[in-house]
């Protein structure tokens, strides 16, 4: 249940990142968690919000900060948000580019030898926002990294170039 291991992790004193493909699961995921009263970060705040809540979520992760944490995101975490020390990453299947950088958010502060940091997919019931066969790629993607160690951004990368089904762009002369 991965609500239960967030709670492990936050009783180890972790700092977990949960991302969700719709804002309506991104409250509904912080509904489940009142207990650790989550950081909620998602598109549908006014700029001003957006920008304290940007700033209160990267300042929970700082290198410095000891205390346990959970932020629960939209995709807007895919590519802002430079956090230190993510513990556990938990992700709504998504497409595989999308998955990638939601993986990078988890081993920002990784130095040689570091152990790679445990993520979990959760599969959500709709697909939304995206296609089916998006998500049908991505779940063969995973299972292409299955049973493997300390997965480095190289390996998603050559994964990812063995799954891809999308077209090659034209080139522009």
């Amino acid at each position: 249940d991965s609500v239960g291991r967030v709670r492990d992790e936050i009783a180890a004193g972790g700092k977990v990142l949960w991302v969700s493909n719709t804002v309506r699961r991104v409250i509904d995921t912080a509904d489940r968690l009142p207990e650790m009263n989550p950081k909620v970060y998602h598109t549908r705040f006014k700029y001003g919000a957006r920008v304290d809540r940007h700033r209160e979520v990267v300042g929970a992760f700082e290198r410095g900060s000891r205390r346990p944490v959970v932020a629960c995101c939209s995709q807007v975490a895919e590519m802002s948000l430079d956090l230190n020390g993510c513990t556990l990453l938990l992700t709504d299947l998504c497409p595989v580019p999308a998955l990638i950088q939601r993986l990078g958010r988890l081993n920002r502060d990784a130095v040689q030898g570091s152990p790679a940091r445990p993520f979990i997919v959760v599969e959500p019931k709709k697909s939304a926002p995206y296609r089916d066969e998006e998500l049908a790629e991505a779940r063969e993607w995973l299972k292409g990294l299955s049973g493997r160690e300390n997965l480095s951004q190289r390996d998603l990368v050559e994964q990812w170039a063995k799954t891809d089904r999308s077209e090659a762009p034209e080139t522009i002369a």
